[in-house]
C-alpha cells in the first residue's frame, strides 16, 4: 500500500469513528400491558399501556388514541404520558371527548391527538362525578 492510500484509509477510518461515536443510539423500547378502551360508538380506542425503555430509569403510563380497527401502539401515547407507574383510567365522556384521570403530584403531558377527539387530564385518582 503506497502512501496515499494509506492516508486516505486512516482518514476513512477516522471519520467512520467520528461518526458512528457521535450517532445517537437506538432507544429500544417496548409497550406492555396493553388495554383498550372503546368509545360509545366504537370507532376509537383509548389504549392504556405501559413503556419501558433501556435509556429511561423508570418505566411509564401512556394513553393513545386510535381507530378501531388499528392494533395496539408501538410507539409512545399519543393523548398521555406520565413518568413511573402511576393508577391511570380513562372515561369516554362522548365520542369526541376523553378524560384521563391520574395521580396528582406526578410528572405527565396531556395533548389532543390528531383526532378530533378532545382530551383531559384532571389530577387526582378517579373520575371525577358527571
Amino acid at each position: 500500500m503506497d502512501r496515499r492510500t494509506g492516508l486516505a484509509s486512516m482518514f476513512a477510518g477516522l471519520v467512520a469513528m467520528a461518526t458512528l461515536g457521535c450517532a445517537e443510539p437506538p432507544r429500544a423500547c417496548s409497550n406492555g400491558s396493553a388495554v383498550p378502551v372503546a368509545s360509545a360508538d366504537g370507532a376509537l380506542n383509548a389504549w392504556i399501556f405501559v413503556r419501558s425503555c433501556e435509556t429511561e430509569p423508570r418505566d411509564s403510563v401512556h394513553v393513545s388514541v386510535l381507530p378501531e380497527a388499528d392494533p395496539a401502539p408501538s410507539g409512545p401515547g399519543n393523548a398521555f404520558q406520565v413518568e413511573g407507574i402511576h393508577s391511570v383510567s380513562v372515561d369516554w365522556r362522548s365520542e369526541g371527548e376523553l378524560w384521563i384521570h391520574h395521580a396528582a403530584g406526578a410528572i405527565f403531558t396531556c395533548e389532543s391527538p390528531d383526532t378530533e377527539v378532545v382530551v383531559r387530564c384532571p389530577s387526582g385518582v378517579g373520575a371525577p362525578p358527571r
